[in-house]
């Protein structure tokens, strides 16, 4: 038997990203909308990377935060861009005032 937290994770980073790539590919915006729908309504997860970001005080709380999370510092924090990120540019903004 499966966990929820299990098969959210399936639909995270499976499921949905390959409807989403379909819906792009035939032109289904409808399809692309219900997939957007879905993310917001799945659990965020939880890792190291949102834990991370937790301790900052940005909680995520729907699978779009979490993935946006995880985006966001595989192509800004660990390639140390922290001024090209809003959000890391205005963390080391308040640091420095």
């Amino acid at each position: 038997i499966l966990s929820q937290k299990f098969k959210n994770l399936i639909l995270i980073n499976a499921f949905l990203p390959m409807a989403f790539s379909y819906a792009k590919v035939y032109g289904q915006t409808f399809r692309r909308e219900w997939v957007l729908e879905k993310y917001d309504q799945i659990k965020a997860e939880t890792n190291h990377i949102t834990n991370r970001w937790k301790t900052m005080g940005l909680v995520a709380k729907s699978a779009t935060d979490s993935q946006a999370q995880m985006e966001l510092t595989s192509n800004y924090c660990l390639k140390k861009m922290c001024l090209s990120c809003k959000i890391g540019h205005e963390i080391l903004s308040k640091k420095w005032k």
